[in-house]
């Protein structure tokens, strides 16, 4: 795989494209192409890489696959399809598709625009949100395609003193519903609390990369899944319909690693601006809210 160069931007993830931003060769075969963010740290500014996709694969932008990459194989997200490659006579192929997963077009936007803002690769992010896959899946996992998301997104806030109480009330409302629900709390002590009461699963860093994949894609694949999740968990408010967010006095909701560094807020609010995502926030004063992503 070669580097394709593309810039990180909003608009970049749900097109199929014959033009790409410079002059670019067409394959004598016909051959289709793919970008893909691989879930690897590389430097700044390398973000994206050329594979073929292989006749008889069907591929979508938002998919998950798996490639190889130097010496082994890492899974990676495709975000542009193309039937040209600066790099004809030289890219590899895709492997194979990993656990029949499609993001939303959002995903890779919210990826594209996290990067930017923490000067970060769009790799490097991938790697922090993906953590370690499991190298193997059910062999027929039930497909999760998450590509038709139609609802506005919105932001409401609620404050008083029993607003943990308000919160569960509010979360089992939206599960009769029918929603996808993300719950967010900085402290795995009341992530804990909240699983317990609504008996739903919880994601923190504390878990086995393996265990939270299979944590986050089984709710994923329930129209009325909820999870409750630590920052860790943030980039998932791309993939539901609700976001419900425990919001104290501080800055807990951001990261303590140096790289990626960021608050799991203001990717909240950009999904609720970006993505459709309906977004509630609990507390015991009025939140400050972040200003305009």
């Amino acid at each position: 795989a070669h580097a394709a160069g593309f810039p990180a931007g909003a608009g970049l993830c749900d097109r199929d494209v014959s033009l790409g931003l410079r002059s670019r060769t067409p394959s004598p075969f016909f051959s289709m192409f793919a970008q893909i963010v691989p879930a690897v740290r590389t430097p700044h500014g390398m973000d994206c890489f050329d594979y073929i996709i292989p006749d008889g694969m069907a591929i979508a932008c938002g998919q998950l696959v798996t490639i190889p990459f130097r010496r082994r194989t890492i899974p990676g997200l495709v975000i542009r399809r193309s039937t040209q490659s600066d790099f004809v006579g030289k890219t590899k192929s895709i492997a194979a598709s990993y656990g029949s997963l499609i993001f939303p077009a959002s995903t890779i936007d919210l990826l594209a625009w996290t990067a930017r803002r923490t000067f970060c690769s769009q790799p490097t992010i991938l790697k922090a949100w993906l953590r370690d896959l499991p190298k193997r899946i059910p062999s027929h996992p039930i497909p999760i395609d998450l590509r038709e998301r139609n609802a506005r997104g919105s932001i409401r806030a609620h404050w008083n003193v029993f607003y943990e109480r308000e919160l569960i009330e509010t979360a089992n409302r939206f599960r009769t519903e029918q929603k996808r629900v993300l719950i967010l709390t900085p402290w795995r002590t009341r992530a804990d609390r909240y699983a317990e009461a609504l008996h739903i699963p919880f994601l923190d860093s504390h878990q086995a990369s393996g265990g939270s994949f299979q944590t986050w894609r089984q709710v994923l694949q329930e129209p009325n899944g909820c999870l409750v999740s630590t920052r860790i968990g943030a980039w998932l408010a791309s993939c539901v319909d609700v976001v419900l967010l425990d919001e104290p006095e501080n800055d807990d909701h951001k990261q303590d690693e140096l790289q990626p560094r960021y608050d799991a807020r203001r990717l909240v609010s950009w999904c609720a601006m970006h993505a459709g995502t309906h977004v509630e926030s609990f507390g015991r004063t009025p939140p400050l809210h972040v200003d305009v992503p």
